[in-house]
């Protein structure tokens, strides 16, 4: 085996052009099934990766029950900031991430595409950059 994840030189030729082309993203095929450190990533990307890991689970306990899994993680998140942990904070934001992004994935929401759409670079309600609402 070439390297991990590359089975063929074809394999690692692809692998090295994805990383030159995107160093902060390396795709791997599925089927690989290897875990690579990623530095950042497109919302639509991490709520497709949550798809490939949860989806079928996901469906199976259906919105009421992501719901429910939704809420407790922001109840843990809300715990952890006020005991004032900052990277167990970090956990539960991930965590509540996750669950977002699979809740989305069950009813069908594009998460990015819908954030862009009501977040367009101003408030969805006064339109202004910085926001001027009253509350």
């Amino acid at each position: 085996m070439l390297c991990p994840f590359a089975e063929s030189s074809d394999d690692v030729i692809k692998l090295l052009l994805l990383s030159w082309l995107s160093p902060e993203y390396l795709a791997v095929p599925a089927e690989h099934n290897r875990i690579i450190p990623v530095e950042s990533m497109h919302i639509r990307e991490f709520q497709e990766m949550m798809k490939r890991l949860y989806f079928e689970r996901d469906t199976k306990r259906g919105t009421k029950g992501n719901c429910s899994w939704l809420i407790d993680e922001i109840r843990e998140l809300e715990e952890t900031l006020e005991k004032n942990k900052k990277e167990e904070a970090e956990q539960e934001f991930a965590d509540v991430l996750a669950w977002l992004a699979s809740l989305a994935n069950t009813v069908g929401i594009d998460l990015e595409k819908a954030a862009l759409k009501k977040y367009d670079c101003v408030c969805p309600k006064c339109r202004r950059c910085p926001c001027q609402c009253s509350f």
